[in-house]
């Protein structure tokens, strides 16, 4: 898998939250999607135009990997817009900064600008 390489969308995701983590590899893996999902919440909170909304179960927050292509996803912070879940996923072993991966409605979206800006919105003008 290359880390530009993302799930072709339909893919059935096959979860594991059990997957083996090594450190400190999985310790920056987890750690960056979890900056990055909170950079969503913040632009949902502060910037966003459509209408999101997201929820969390107050629990510690559960890290699963796709066994099917390596990526990990936070499965109990859940977003959606209009009522259409979101789905972020980042490619495991990245080290392109901002790289997360949003499906929605049938098509996957980059979340990030280069800069880190949430720029998700104009593509789904």
């Amino acid at each position: 898998m290359t880390e530009t390489s993302i799930k072709q969308v339909g893919e059935e995701m096959n979860l594991n939250s059990d997957y083996i983590r090594v450190v400190p590899r999985d310790l920056f893996n987890e750690a960056d999607l979890l900056k990055m999902l909170g950079k969503v919440v913040i632009f949902i909170m502060e910037e966003a135009k459509l209408p999101w909304e997201y929820e969390h179960d107050n629990q510690s927050f559960k890290i699963a990997q796709d066994e099917s292509d390596g990526s990990i996803q936070c499965t109990n912070l859940k977003f959606f817009i209009s009522g259409h879940e979101v789905k972020f996923t980042r490619p495991l072993n990245c080290r392109t900064p901002w790289t997360l991966y949003a499906e929605y409605l049938g098509q996957t979206y980059q979340v990030f600008d280069s800069k880190g800006r949430v720029d998700l919105e104009s593509q789904l003008d």
